[in-house]
């Protein structure tokens, strides 16, 4: 009988370690679950694509782009 009590105390013991480390997958919006590291790459995801803008220059690129042109207009001396 005292092996039967300590094999149930062993197995609740490793069920509430389970039930812990299923509560730290959860997450608590702190950046220390898997669900909290997707809800962070979600904003950072929003952030990039508010970096877009919605005009004629729509991204950091088309702007890179046009600097370079500008230069190239600029050295050719088209402007003068």
């Amino acid at each position: 009988m005292d092996e039967l009590i300590e094999i149930m105390s062993n197995l609740l013991t490793e069920i509430q370690e389970l039930n812990s480390k299923i509560d730290n997958i959860k997450g608590f919006r702190m950046c220390n679950s898997i669900s909290d590291v997707c809800d962070k790459l979600e904003d950072v995801k929003s952030s990039i694509d508010a970096l877009k803008g919605n005009g004629v220059y729509d991204s950091i690129s088309d702007v890179c782009d046009k600097i370079d042109s500008l230069e190239t207009t600029i050295t050719l001396g088209s402007n003068y």
